[in-house]
């Protein structure tokens, strides 16, 4: 199978989530944790497969929360667009929540 009909969900490399989008608006009123544990946990749905083999990569490196964080900044760029400076390090303890409680 090619990579092209390989994932049905692949969307292209400006994707911002409708869902993200909402889970943003609501994390500028309380916490960004939210907002990075939500994305993480559909991450997969949302990278094409040699993005996926670079997520898997990235959860066995020393600091997967940081390197999924630079994978989304790569992948992803729209959504990290949205997550403020100052709210980053709440965000990566997001995914790294993600991560450990989900095994994304």
């Amino acid at each position: 199978m090619s990579n092209n009909t390989s994932n049905i969900n692949t969307f292209s490399r400006g994707t911002l989530p409708s869902f993200f989008r909402g889970v943003v608006i609501e994390a500028s009123r309380t916490t960004y944790e939210h907002a990075g544990f939500a994305l993480a946990r559909h991450l997969r749905d949302y990278l094409d497969e040699p993005e996926v083999e670079e997520l898997d990569r990235a959860l066995a490196s020393d600091d997967p929360a940081e390197a999924v964080w630079e994978l989304i900044k790569d992948a992803l760029p729209r959504c990290a667009a949205l997550v403020p400076r100052r709210r980053r390090v709440t965000f990566t303890r997001g995914i790294r929540r993600a991560i450990e409680e989900l095994q994304i």
